[in-house]
């Protein structure tokens, strides 16, 4: 897909949408305290289900509304995951 065939205000759009999903969870789970912890790769390097959730949620939307579009995420990639980059639109998602 080229440039050109980008509408980046749409998709400006829908990250913002993406943002205010995650963003909601967030604050939900925030307010509700039952925001559990589990380890990434090390006991240092924590995640909650609410970073999973959110990450989910982003994902979700984005892949709905762009199906060729290609996503990455923080939090359900590990960190011996290799992508390989095209010339697809990319997301990269952290929560």
């Amino acid at each position: 897909m080229s440039d050109d065939a980008l509408d980046y205000q749409a998709i400006l759009s829908v990250a913002k949408e993406a943002a205010k999903l995650a963003g909601a969870e967030i604050e939900r789970v925030w307010w509700e305290k039952t925001n559990s912890l589990v380890t990434k790769s090390n006991d240092v390097d924590l995640v909650t289900e609410t970073d999973e959730r959110a990450e989910e949620l982003i994902t979700e939307l984005l892949q709905k509304t762009y199906p060729t579009h290609k996503v990455i995420g923080e939090e359900s990639s590990g960190a011996d995951c290799e992508y390989t980059l095209t010339e697809a639109p990319t997301w990269t998602i952290d929560p």
